[in-house]
């Protein structure tokens, strides 16, 4: 005679209840991964910006000043330089005959310094960032940016934006163009040597300022209290914009912005840069936008100048492109500062401190903690 043992499975109510258990498991992990995720992000983000610090004091090493913002060296044959925007710089060589195709950015001009002096040289043209590439025809030579200039928190929609509409290069097609996660500060790295275009507004003077020269020893403040560079979205605004010749197209009215990185011929809103945005405190109507048009930011019966600060996230339809939004959670900004170390500055940083790093010989001293 045999025995036969009832075999006994899970209840529907056993189950159900192993279910929930699993799903507690997962929603309290959930969290707890996605946190390990952004610290490993923020860390890359931090490594990227230590790297620019190493390739800034490498190139001050070598040419004896730091980078521009942005030059076009139209009249870099002249002994004298020329107009705003047509300065001369030790980061393209000069000639006394003729160089009217040379071009050059902050990160152009750092490329041979950390470690990417094949991608410069990929272009057809020397020292011109306007350019197709000897390796891919048809495209630009900077058609992608290299992994250190992109922050892997920047949650843009896209990592380049369509350029076109000059002729002499690739018949004027547009074909994409790299962005980046890091703008370099006008008042670190530029040159103010007046405002004499017509208008008058922020961006002749940043204009300007792209000339550069600037040595160590014009860091007044201190290396250590003047920041050089800082995070930014890519893409400010809900739109992918396109650079159509010198004129920005498919933009939200005036919010919508992009950071081309080695690009020259463009309007503000498409130049990789910080440090032209004003906020004055004895008034709250530019509390949210600042004030960018201004020639300067000196306000009437304050210290020093006064900037705009670090801005709260918004949605992306509520962004103005010369603005600085926190691409980490907690409203972080990381920033380089000019002796080479990065902090972390909260978007509700004081406005006085924040002031105080962005300017190189303000005579203030920042205290940032």
């Amino acid at each position: 005679m045999s025995i036969r043992r009832k075999m006994r499975g899970f209840t529907l109510v056993e189950l159900l209840v192993v279910i929930a258990i699993i799903g507690i498991l997962v929603g309290l992990l959930l969290p707890a991964v996605q946190a390990a995720r952004e610290a490993a992000r923020r860390m890359q983000c931090t490594n990227n910006l230590k790297q620019h610090g190493l390739a800034l004091h490498n190139a001050h090493d070598t040419i004896r000043e730091f980078p521009p913002i942005v030059i076009n060296a139209w009249l870099n044959s002249q002994p004298n330089g020329g107009p705003a925007g047509y300065a001369r710089t030790k980061y393209i060589a000069f000639s006394s005959t003729s160089d009217t195709g040379h071009k050059t950015t902050f990160f152009h001009s750092l490329l041979p310094f950390i470690e990417a002096g094949n991608l410069k040289n990929d272009s057809v043209w020397d020292n011109c960032v306007l350019a197709e590439s000897r390796s891919r025809a048809g495209s630009f030579w900077n058609e992608k940016s290299p992994p250190f200039l992109i922050c892997p928190s920047d949650s843009s929609q896209s990592q380049t934006i369509l350029v076109g509409g000059y002729s002499w290069v690739m018949s004027g097609t547009p074909k994409p163009m790299g962005l980046t996660s890091y703008v370099p500060s006008i008042r670190a790295f530029g040159k103010i040597v007046g405002t004499s275009e017509p208008g008058g507004n922020i961006w002749n003077a940043a204009w300007d300022n792209c000339s550069g020269e600037q040595k160590i020893s014009t860091f007044t403040d201190g290396t250590s209290n003047t920041i050089g560079i800082v995070e930014k979205p890519m893409i400010t605004g809900d739109r992918v914009v396109a650079l159509q010749a010198w004129g920005q197209q498919n933009s939200n009215g005036r919010q919508d912005g992009a950071n081309l990185w080695g690009m020259t011929d463009s309007p503000p809103e498409n130049h990789a840069m910080f440090g032209f945005n004003c906020n004055d405190p004895t008034v709250t109507w530019d509390d949210e936008d600042g004030q960018w048009w201004r020639p300067d930011c000196r306000m009437a019966g304050l210290q020093g100048e006064r900037f705009q600060t670090p801005r709260l996230l918004r949605p992306k339809d509520q962004q103005l492109w010369y603005n600085i939004y926190p691409l980490h959670t907690g409203g972080i900004v990381n920033a380089l500062y000019m002796d080479g170390s990065v902090r972390s500055i909260s978007n509700s940083v004081d406005a006085v401190a924040w002031s105080a790093a962005i300017t190189r010989s303000g005579g203030e001293v920042s205290n940032i903690e």
